[in-house]
Protein backbone atom coordinates (compact mmCIF):
# COMPACT_ATOMS: atom_id res chain seq x y z
CA UNK A 1 0.00 0.00 0.00
CA UNK A 2 2.86 2.39 0.79
CA UNK A 3 4.43 1.62 -2.59
CA UNK A 4 1.17 2.61 -4.35
CA UNK A 5 1.15 5.99 -2.60
CA UNK A 6 4.79 6.60 -3.48
CA UNK A 7 4.13 5.62 -7.09
CA UNK A 8 1.14 7.99 -7.30
CA UNK A 9 3.18 10.88 -5.87
CA UNK A 10 6.01 10.22 -8.31
CA UNK A 11 3.57 10.11 -11.23
CA UNK A 12 2.01 13.37 -10.09
CA UNK A 13 5.43 15.02 -9.81
CA UNK A 14 6.35 13.81 -13.30
CA UNK A 15 3.12 15.23 -14.74
CA UNK A 16 3.73 18.60 -13.06
CA UNK A 17 7.30 18.69 -14.40
CA UNK A 18 6.04 17.92 -17.93
CA UNK A 19 3.40 20.65 -17.75
CA UNK A 20 5.93 23.22 -16.57
CA UNK A 21 8.29 22.36 -19.40
CA UNK A 22 5.47 22.63 -21.98
CA UNK A 23 4.44 26.06 -20.75
CA UNK A 24 7.98 27.29 -21.41
CA UNK A 25 7.77 26.14 -25.04
CA UNK A 26 5.04 28.67 -25.86
CA UNK A 27 6.89 31.76 -24.65
CA UNK A 28 7.43 34.42 -27.31
CA UNK A 29 10.92 35.19 -28.54
CA UNK A 30 11.43 38.67 -27.11
CA UNK A 31 14.59 40.14 -28.54
CA UNK A 32 15.61 43.15 -26.46
CA UNK A 33 18.81 43.88 -28.39
CA UNK A 34 18.22 47.45 -29.53
CA UNK A 35 18.94 48.57 -33.08
CA UNK A 36 18.88 52.14 -34.40
CA UNK A 37 16.24 53.62 -36.71
CA UNK A 38 15.01 57.03 -37.85
CA UNK A 39 11.53 57.91 -36.63
CA UNK A 40 11.54 60.98 -38.90
CA UNK A 41 11.94 58.71 -41.94
CA UNK A 42 9.24 56.30 -40.77
CA UNK A 43 6.83 59.12 -39.88
CA UNK A 44 7.39 60.67 -43.32
CA UNK A 45 6.54 57.34 -44.98
CA UNK A 46 3.42 56.76 -42.86
CA UNK A 47 2.16 60.35 -42.58
CA UNK A 48 -1.34 59.79 -43.94
CA UNK A 49 -4.17 57.58 -42.72
CA UNK A 50 -3.67 54.92 -45.35
CA UNK A 51 -4.82 51.36 -44.57
CA UNK A 52 -2.66 49.79 -41.91
CA UNK A 53 -1.57 53.11 -40.40
CA UNK A 54 -3.02 54.33 -37.12
CA UNK A 55 -2.41 57.86 -35.78
CA UNK A 56 -4.95 58.01 -32.94
CA UNK A 57 -7.14 55.97 -30.61
CA UNK A 58 -4.21 54.57 -28.66
CA UNK A 59 -4.18 52.78 -25.30
CA UNK A 60 -0.95 54.44 -24.13
CA UNK A 61 -2.00 58.06 -23.58
CA UNK A 62 -0.65 58.64 -20.06
CA UNK A 63 2.98 59.36 -19.27
CA UNK A 64 5.16 56.42 -18.26
CA UNK A 65 8.94 56.74 -18.45
CA UNK A 66 10.47 54.35 -20.98
CA UNK A 67 14.13 53.94 -20.06
CA UNK A 68 14.97 50.51 -21.47
CA UNK A 69 14.10 48.06 -24.21
CA UNK A 70 12.25 45.95 -21.64
CA UNK A 71 10.10 48.96 -20.65
CA UNK A 72 9.36 49.71 -24.31
CA UNK A 73 8.38 46.10 -25.02
CA UNK A 74 6.12 45.85 -21.97
CA UNK A 75 4.38 49.12 -22.79
CA UNK A 76 4.03 48.37 -26.53
CA UNK A 77 2.35 45.03 -25.73
CA UNK A 78 -0.65 47.05 -24.51
CA UNK A 79 -1.16 48.27 -28.09
CA UNK A 80 -0.50 44.96 -29.85
CA UNK A 81 -3.54 43.47 -31.57
CA UNK A 82 -1.96 40.64 -33.58
CA UNK A 83 -0.86 37.11 -32.78
CA UNK A 84 2.95 37.09 -32.50
CA UNK A 85 5.81 34.95 -31.29
CA UNK A 86 8.75 37.30 -31.84
CA UNK A 87 9.50 40.95 -31.14
CA UNK A 88 12.32 43.40 -31.79
CA UNK A 89 13.05 46.79 -30.23
CA UNK A 90 14.65 49.76 -32.02
CA UNK A 91 15.45 53.25 -30.76
CA UNK A 92 15.83 56.65 -32.42
CA UNK A 93 18.44 58.37 -30.27
CA UNK A 94 17.91 61.78 -31.90
CA UNK A 95 14.14 61.99 -31.22
CA UNK A 96 13.98 59.56 -28.24
CA UNK A 97 11.42 57.33 -29.92
CA UNK A 98 11.11 53.56 -29.45
CA UNK A 99 9.82 51.20 -32.14
CA UNK A 100 8.68 47.74 -31.08
CA UNK A 101 7.99 45.26 -33.89
CA UNK A 102 5.74 42.25 -33.26
CA UNK A 103 5.63 39.41 -35.78
CA UNK A 104 5.48 35.66 -36.30
CA UNK A 105 8.91 34.19 -37.03
CA UNK A 106 9.20 32.92 -40.62
CA UNK A 107 5.99 34.63 -41.81
CA UNK A 108 5.97 37.48 -44.30
CA UNK A 109 3.57 40.30 -43.43
CA UNK A 110 1.05 40.32 -40.62
CA UNK A 111 3.40 42.28 -38.37
CA UNK A 112 2.71 45.33 -36.21
CA UNK A 113 5.08 48.16 -35.25
CA UNK A 114 4.30 50.32 -32.24
CA UNK A 115 6.12 53.65 -31.92
CA UNK A 116 6.40 55.16 -28.42
CA UNK A 117 7.97 58.36 -27.20
CA UNK A 118 10.25 58.25 -24.15
CA UNK A 119 7.27 59.31 -22.01
CA UNK A 120 5.42 56.10 -22.94
CA UNK A 121 2.84 57.66 -25.22
CA UNK A 122 2.06 55.87 -28.45
CA UNK A 123 2.79 58.02 -31.50
CA UNK A 124 2.01 55.69 -34.38
CA UNK A 125 1.08 52.08 -35.15
CA UNK A 126 1.80 50.47 -38.51
CA UNK A 127 0.41 47.08 -39.55
CA UNK A 128 2.26 45.05 -42.20
CA UNK A 129 0.48 43.29 -45.03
Amino acid sequence: MLNNKILRVLCLLCMVACLISLVGCNQPNTNTDVSAFSYAEHAKTFKDDSPGVKHSGFVNTNEFEISSAEDALAHAKKECTIAWDTSHVSFDNELSVWMVSFYTEGTLGGDQCVYLDSNGKTLLIVYGE
